[in-house]
């Protein structure tokens, strides 16, 4: 992160704090992150048998029953056997010290496809594998203040929007790309959600770093894309992020911010989401 301390578009961190004070946009992402990151209401209530296997015996173990309702919103509920799969192998690639390819097959992989699968927006989403998605043009590179540019960086996952295939023709016609790297897999697919992962306790601020040049070439491209559509004022949300180190989830947001209208800050907020 400290490289780009320096670039034209400056990337600085801060905590999730107090809820209130958060944008209303990202408000509401930040109080389910936190949710799920104590394990509040992570289980549909229809499924409180599962509480015998999953909790510690104790009061507190109903506090993952979602008696709201809120997480059906959200889709169906993978199986126990799915979970019990996916934390298998990722105890299994933790104690032999696989490499972080091999995460990314076993557990990640088949994590975004089942979370996907049952998901209730599934027919508007995708999931890709774009370790070979490089940044691209390189003009949407960060600049350092030397006028340097900071070292292009990739990411490993992308969870992207789906806008048909007529939509996408017409993209083509235009040769119009939607996002910062020209990689076929998800040209005409707008990232939503970018995903780094790393190895257990491994590349922390490394992870933060990719995600940050990855996102902030994002944003320049955002910028491009409006200024084509002749909105080029027209203010970008916030850009959701995670970071995976093994077993634990890290939930990010980057903020594209303008001062005085001279130059754009971009804010990296974090907050740890969970471990499976």
């Amino acid at each position: 992160m400290a490289g780009l301390r320096y670039a034209t578009y400056p990337t600085t961190q801060e905590r999730f704090s107090r809820l209130a004070d958060l944008r209303s946009d990202v408000r509401k992402l930040a109080a389910t992150m936190q949710r799920l990151g104590k394990g509040v209401r992570v289980i549909p209530y229809k499924y409180n048998e599962w509480l015998a296997e999953l909790g510690n015996g104790d009061h507190d173990d109903f506090l993952m029953l979602d008696q709201e309702g809120e997480s059906e919103s959200f889709g169906g509920t993978p199986t126990l056997d799915i979970a019990r799969r996916i934390m298998s192998h990722a105890s299994r690639n933790d104690k032999l010290g696989c490499a972080e390819a091999a995460w990314n097959a076993s557990v990640h992989s088949t994590m975004l496809d089942e979370a996907w699968h049952y998901s209730a927006h599934r027919d508007a989403t995708r999931w890709d594998s774009i370790t070979t998605a490089a940044i691209e043009p390189q003009e949407l590179v960060p600049e350092m203040t030397q006028r340097e540019r900071v070292r292009s960086k990739k990411a490993d996952f992308a969870i992207s929007l789906e806008l048909g295939e007529e939509t996408e023709r017409q993209l083509a016609q235009s040769s119009i790309q939607l996002n910062q790297t020209t990689y076929e897999g998800i040209r005409f697919n707008p990232i939503a959600v970018s995903i780094e992962t790393k190895l257990p306790g491994e590349g922390g601020s490394d992870a933060k770093l990719q995600l940050a040049t990855w996102s902030c070439s994002q944003i320049a491209k955002l910028r491009e894309l409006l200024a084509l559509a002749g909105n080029r004022d027209c203010p970008i949300p916030p850009l959701p992020l995670i970071i995976i180190q093994g077993h634990d989830w890290h939930f990010l947001c980057l903020e594209d911010r303008r001062d005085c209208a001279v130059r754009k800050h971009l804010r990296m907020r974090s907050l740890f989401v969970s471990k499976y």
